[in-house]
């Protein structure tokens, strides 16, 4: 199964392309940067609640949010689908805009018009990252 997550990882991801991982990289017992190096892209985490080793193995900064700009469209990038979800540390302003987060695997679904979210966990897009520009194109269908 790991072989499978980085080969479709590497697939689709150059080195030279922005990642935005959202949450939840690898379990406790694991040293994260074991699995970087075999993974392609300039990687940028937000914290999801079982990124423990990320903090422990001092990888990366890691951000509670980021927003994005694409095609004068922003965008707010985190891993919970309630940007003020208790464990978020309570983003600082509302957000009216779509949010893109993980977290809810495939228990919510990959686009939810009526409160504007895309859930981009791993078991939503058969474990491969997916370009913003292609996310938009499945929501705007």
């Amino acid at each position: 199964m790991d072989k499978s997550i980085i080969n479709n990882w590497n697939k689709v991801v150059s080195n030279e392309d922005v990642v935005y991982f959202l949450g939840d990289f690898c379990e406790i017992h694991h040293n994260p940067k074991y699995w970087l190096r075999y993974l392609n892209g300039n990687i940028s985490f937000i914290e999801g609640n079982h990124d423990h080793p990320l903090k422990k193995y001092h990888v990366r900064p890691l951000n509670k949010h980021f927003v994005i700009s694409y095609k004068e469209e922003k965008f707010l990038l985190c891993h919970y689908s309630n940007p003020s979800h208790p464990y978020s540390e309570s983003i600082e302003f509302t957000w009216d805009g779509w949010v893109i987060h993980g977290h809810e695997h495939n228990h919510t679904p990959l686009i939810n018009k009526r409160k504007k979210r895309l859930n981009v966990s791993c078991e939503n897009l058969n474990y491969t990252p997916i370009e913003i520009g292609a996310l938009l194109q499945m929501r705007n269908k």
